[in-house]
C-alpha cells in the first residue's frame, strides 16, 4: 500500500464506531455519494441501498456487540477486521460473524466497501439446519441475496 493515511484510518474507525453504537447516521456520513457495498448476504449495493441497509440493520439489531480487531489504511485503500455478535431477528438464533473488510477511498469518503466472511458459517448460525445443509451452495446464496434485497427494498419503500 502507498503511504499511511491517518484520515482514512479515522474514517474507517468512525464507520466501525457508528456500527458499534448502532448509529446509522454516523455510518452513512462516511460514504461517498457514489459508494458501493458488497457482502455475501446482500450482494452488491449502490450508495442509496448501502445507507438504507445500515439504517435497517441498526434499527433491527438485537443483543448486538462489536469487537474491532484491526484497521489499516493508506491514501487509496484500507482494510479492517471485526467480530459482530448479535441475535438474528428472523430466527432468534445467535450469530458470531468474523468479517474482513476492504475499502477504497475518494475525496475523504468510502467509495467501495467489500466485506468477506464465510456464508456457510453465517447460515449455519443464523438459519440452522438448512443453512448447514445448503448454505455452501451457489444457488442458496443467489436465493438468499434475492430475498434479502427484496426485504431491503421493502424497508426503503416504507420510509
Amino acid at each position: 500500500m502507498p503511504e499511511d493515511s491517518p484520515s482514512n484510518e479515522a474514517l474507517v474507525k468512525k464507520l466501525y464506531e457508528g456500527l458499534k453504537n448502532l448509529d446509522s447516521h454516523q455510518m452513512n456520513s462516511c460514504y461517498h455519494s457514489q459508494a458501493t457495498f458488497e457482502d455475501p448476504v446482500f450482494g452488491k449495493l449502490d450508495a442509496k441501498e448501502t445507507k438504507a441497509m445500515w439504517q435497517m440493520l441498526c434499527s433491527r439489531a438485537k443483543d448486538f456487540s462489536l469487537e474491532i480487531d484491526k484497521i489499516e489504511c493508506d491514501s487509496e485503500k484500507g482494510k479492517g477486521s471485526l467480530v459482530a455478535k448479535y441475535t438474528f431477528s428472523p430466527t432468534g438464533r445467535r450469530v458470531e460473524n468474523h468479517i474482513e473488510s476492504e475499502f477504497t477511498f475518494k475525496n475523504g469518503k468510502i467509495l467501495e466497501q467489500r466485506d468477506r466472511f464465510s456464508l456457510w458459517k453465517w447460515t449455519r448460525q443464523a438459519v440452522g439446519v438448512s443453512g448447514w445443509l445448503f448454505g455452501w451452495l451457489p444457488n442458496f446464496r443467489s436465493k438468499l441475496q434475492q430475498k434479502v434485497k427484496r426485504g431491503l427494498h421493502q424497508f426503503m419503500d416504507s420510509r
